[in-house]
């Protein structure tokens, strides 16, 4: 039986807490293979990002991964600490030869940690080389393609039922699939 889908029901500050505290014990724990703490830096990434920012569907894909590492210092010592998110493409009317940067708090008031996040897929790009050379995707497999929008929301939608309470049903709105 097909899962009910009910556009534009947005996802709770509770619940992405959640999802992004079990992210937090996964990737500390030390049985996780470094491919399966990439697969989560990727995904709470994104997930913050898209959240804390408004972004919808893939938009969050417009990251771009040399400029992100270039702007990654900025903010962190500022009196009212934030973090720079450039993003390129065809976003907000652009015509893709320019960067937007786009600026978010380092923790939400709701305390959503966005620079911890931001922070480790930084780590990931220049560990991978990504910081040097052309431009490229933040959100990339380690060869540099740009990662699907398929895989992201299959690992978000797992997050989400394991988040609350291993069904897909969103308990606080009282509607939803099993």
């Amino acid at each position: 039986m097909g899962g009910i889908t009910i556009q534009d029901t947005a996802l709770s500050v509770p619940i992405l807490l959640n999802i992004l505290n079990r992210y937090e014990l996964e990737f500390a724990d030390l049985l996780s293979t470094p491919a399966r703490k990439r697969d989560i830096v990727m995904i709470a990434s994104y997930l913050v990002m898209g959240f804390c920012d408004g972004l919808r569907g893939n938009e969050p894909f417009l990251m771009e991964a040399t400029a992100l590492c270039e702007y990654a210092e900025k903010g962190r010592h500022h009196k009212d600490a934030y973090v720079c998110l450039p993003l390129m493409g065809r976003f907000k009317n652009e015509v893709g030869k320019r960067i937007v940067m786009r600026f978010l708090v380092g923790t939400t008031a709701s305390g959503i940690p966005i620079r911890k996040w931001i922070d480790r897929l930084v780590a990931v790009l220049r560990s991978e080389g990504k910081d040097k050379g052309g431009l490229g995707p933040a959100f990339c497999s380690q060869s540099g393609y740009v990662l699907s929008y398929r895989k992201m929301d299959l690992e978000f939608r797992k997050a989400f039922a394991e988040g609350t309470g291993g069904t897909s049903r969103v308990d606080s709105y009282g509607f939803g699939s099993r």
